[in-house]
């Protein structure tokens, strides 16, 4: 079976979408936060597991940039 026509369905704030265009941007909009999400759990997980936090990684590059940068 072959479907030409998907929807119509809501996007994240209720609304009803009808239109090929409105339908489009509502399924990236959601697989975009589903992938996203995942990712971002995952690295973090892993990161745990490491003994490491983000946040300690993103302080640790920012530090390394600037003294980079201030060797000149």
């Amino acid at each position: 079976m072959i479907r030409e026509k998907v929807g119509p369905i809501r996007d994240s704030g209720g609304n009803l979408c009808v239109e090929s265009e409105q339908i489009g941007e509502a399924l990236n909009e959601f697989f975009a936060s589903v992938f996203t999400k995942e990712r971002e759990l995952l690295v973090n997980e892993i990161l745990e597991e490491l003994g490491y936090s983000l946040d300690q990684i993103k302080i640790e590059v920012d530090v390394l940039e600037i003294l980079e940068n201030h060797e000149d």
